[in-house]
Order: C-alpha cells, then sequence, then structure tokens
C-alpha cells in the first residue's frame, strides 16, 4: 500500500503551501474516481457455494470496498472437471421457478455480495474477479494507483483543490485544464483495463469468425 503523503510532490508542484488535510482529501477523491472511471483495480476472491444457498460475501481487501464484478467462473468439485465462466443476467429477469441446478449466471448485490442463479444443487468453487476503490477515510491506496498512476493522482486532486472559492489558489481555468489532464488519464487506463493489462495485445488479437467474399 501507498500512503497518500508518497503524492504530494504531484501537488506542490502547482500549489506550494496546501494543508495537508486538503491534499489527503482532494488526493483520495481522485482515487476513488480514477477507480470507479476506469476499473483499474482487480481483486481475485473465491469461494464454495453450497446446495441452496444464493447469495455469498464478497470480500475486498483491506481499506477497499468492491464495486463490481468483472469475471466470475464456476467449476466441478471432481479433479479435472468442467470449469464454466458465469454470465452476468439482471435480477430483474431472473426466473423463479427454475429449480435448483449447477448455477450458469451470476449477480452483483450491491456492495458486498454476489447472488448465483440458479440457487445451486451442490457444492461448487466459484472464483470472481472484484472490481474495487479505496474506502472513505483511508490514508492508503493500493500501490498500482501510487506508482503506475501518480500523475492521474495529481492531476485530479488540483482539479478539485483549484475549485475551492475563498482560498489563494483558487484558479477554475486552472482547474478545467488539470480535469482535461485527468480525463486523459482515465482514458490510457480504461484503454489497458479493458486489455487487461496485457502489453501491445491489440497487435496479436486475430479478427473474429467471419464470412469473406
Amino acid at each position: 500500500m501507498a500512503d497518500l503523503q508518497d503524492l504530494y510532490p504531484e501537488i506542490r508542484r502547482s500549489i506550494k503551501h496546501c494543508p495537508e488535510p486538503t491534499m489527503d482529501d482532494a488526493l483520495l477523491r481522485a482515487a476513488r474516481t480514477f477507480c470507479a472511471e476506469t476499473w483499474v483495480l482487480r481483486r481475485r476472491f473465491a469461494f464454495t457455494c453450497v446446495a441452496g444457498q444464493q447469495q455469498y460475501q464478497v470480500l475486498a481487501p483491506a481499506n477497499e470496498e468492491t464495486i463490481a464484478i468483472k469475471h466470475a467462473q464456476i467449476a466441478d468439485q471432481v479433479p479435472g472437471g468442467l470449469i464454466s465462466p458465469l454470465r452476468f443476467v439482471y435480477p430483474a429477469m431472473v426466473n423463479p421457478n427454475v429449480g435448483q441446478r449447477r448455477p450458469y449466471g451470476i449477480c452483483f448485490v450491491p456492495y458486498a455480495a454476489a447472488a448465483l442463479v440458479p440457487t445451486p444443487d451442490n457444492a461448487y468453487p466459484v472464483e470472481v474477479e472484484l472490481v474495487t476503490q479505496p474506502i472513505v477515510g483511508t490514508q492508503c491506496i493500493p500501490d498500482e494507483l501510487g506508482r503506475r498512476f501518480d500523475r492521474a493522482m495529481g492531476y485530479g486532486a488540483l482539479e478539485w483543490i483549484l475549485r475551492m472559492p475563498g482560498d489563494p489558489w483558487y484558479n477554475p481555468p486552472g482547474a478545467e485544464e488539470y480535469l482535461r489532464l485527468f480525463n486523459q488519464e482515465i482514458v490510457r487506463a480504461r484503454g489497458e483495463a479493458a486489455f487487461d493489462f496485457t502489453p501491445n495485445q491489440r497487435r496479436w488479437l486475430g479478427t473474429g469468425f467471419a464470412r469473406r467474399r
């Protein structure tokens, strides 16, 4: 975990005498916004479902909270058994008349549970990839943000600080410029997250099946 204080230089390059509590608040706001917009923080969580129980708690690491589920899969208990992806379904579209059987779908129950569809008829190992963000009030953020996206954290924090009326650094035009830079970092991170952070993956991905004339 990275301490918020490690990112103070990203702010002090532009604002020399900003109070530390203000910088902490701004950096944490930027980190939470960045994570919610990009889904860059991913955490694996595994559990074993049991017959007759549909909902299961999914736990994020300390100082983080779950905001979504990115991927999910289910397996048979026997060694070498079938492993299948779980597709995402809307709770309102689940047929309550379907009896218990091997689940084929999953729903995210905000903000700490997952529901399997249909209700399991047996015990199955389940693995999910959680999307997380830092919790409110924490003094630490994950290393991925502090090291890889430190500039983005600084841009987002400066955008918020420069919009504070009554302070000597109040500068709406400057805030707009940092917002533009922050949004550029969000777009870049979204692209990396969409390809699961695999470098140059776009180059070796083949085209989908298609009929050519």
